[in-house]
C-alpha cells in the first residue's frame, strides 16, 4: 500500500509527457481542425437550406400572385408564360400548315384581337411596316437628290409632293421634322408642294381650252 502513491504519480507524469509529445500535439491540432471543418460544413448546409426555402417561397408567391389588370400584363411571371407556351405547343397539331391554320383562326377571333398582348403585337407590326416604308423613301431620295438630270428632279418632286400633303404643309414643325427624317431640306418639300398644283392647273388648262374655228378657205 505504501508503494501506490508513487506509482500513481509516475503514471500521471507519464501521461503528461505523452501529451506533450509531437504526435499528441499533432493529433490535437488535427482534431481541432476537423471540428472547425465540420462546423463550416454545417453552416454551409444551413445557409443552403435557408436559401432554397426562401427561393421556393418566392416561386410559390409568384405563382399565386394575380396580374394587375390596369397594366395589361397577361402573365404574372416568366415561368407562367413559359409553361403556357409549352402547353400550347403540345396541344397544337404536328404539321406546320395545320399549326398555322389553327393559330390564324384563333388570333382572328374578335375577343382575342381586343386583348392587350395581341393589340401590342399588331401595333408593333404596324410601326415596323411604317418604318420600312419611310426607309424605302429615304433610299430613293438619297439616290435621286444628287443627280442633275430632269428625270431625277421630276422623281424627287413627285416623292416630296406625295409625302408632304395638307396635314404637314400647314405646320412648320411637321415639315421640319419630316425633312429631317427624309434627309432633305424643308425648301425641297415646299417646292414639291408648289409644283403639284401648278402641273395640275396646266393640265386642266390644256384639257379645257377650246380650239378656235379655222378660217374659211378663200
Amino acid at each position: 500500500m505504501l508503494h501506490k502513491k508513487p506509482l500513481q504519480k509516475r503514471k500521471l507524469s507519464k501521461t503528461k509527457a505523452l501529451s506533450e509529445t509531437k504526435s499528441a500535439i499533432k493529433q490535437r491540432l488535427y482534431n481541432e481542425r476537423r471540428k472547425q471543418q465540420n462546423l463550416q460544413k454545417d453552416n454551409k448546409k444551413e445557409n443552403r437550406r435557408n436559401y432554397m426555402n426562401n427561393y421556393r417561397k418566392r416561386i410559390r408567391a409568384d405563382l399565386t400572385s394575380t396580374p394587375k389588370s390596369d397594366e395589361g400584363i397577361p402573365f404574372s411571371n416568366r415561368m407562367d408564360k413559359a409553361r403556357s407556351i409549352k402547353k400550347l405547343k403540345q396541344a397544337l397539331p404536328i404539321t406546320p400548315n395545320k399549326r398555322a391554320a389553327v393559330l390564324s383562326a384563333y388570333v382572328d377571333c374578335n375577343r382575342i384581337l381586343k386583348s392587350p398582348g395581341v393589340k401590342k403585337f399588331h401595333d408593333s407590326f404596324e410601326e415596323s411596316v411604317e418604318k420600312m416604308a419611310i426607309r424605302n423613301i429615304q433610299d430613293v431620295i438619297t439616290s435621286v437628290k444628287h443627280k442633275r438630270n430632269g428625270e431625277a428632279k421630276a422623281a424627287l418632286n413627285i416623292l416630296t409632293s406625295s409625302v408632304s400633303g395638307e396635314n404637314i404643309s400647314d405646320r412648320k414643325r411637321a415639315t421640319k421634322s419630316l425633312a429631317n427624317i427624309l434627309g432633305v431640306n424643308s425648301r425641297t418639300l415646299q417646292k414639291g408642294k408648289k409644283i403639284e398644283p401648278k402641273s395640275c392647273i396646266q393640265n386642266t388648262r390644256h384639257f379645257f381650252t377650246r380650239l378656235g374655228k379655222p378660217d374659211p378657205m378663200p
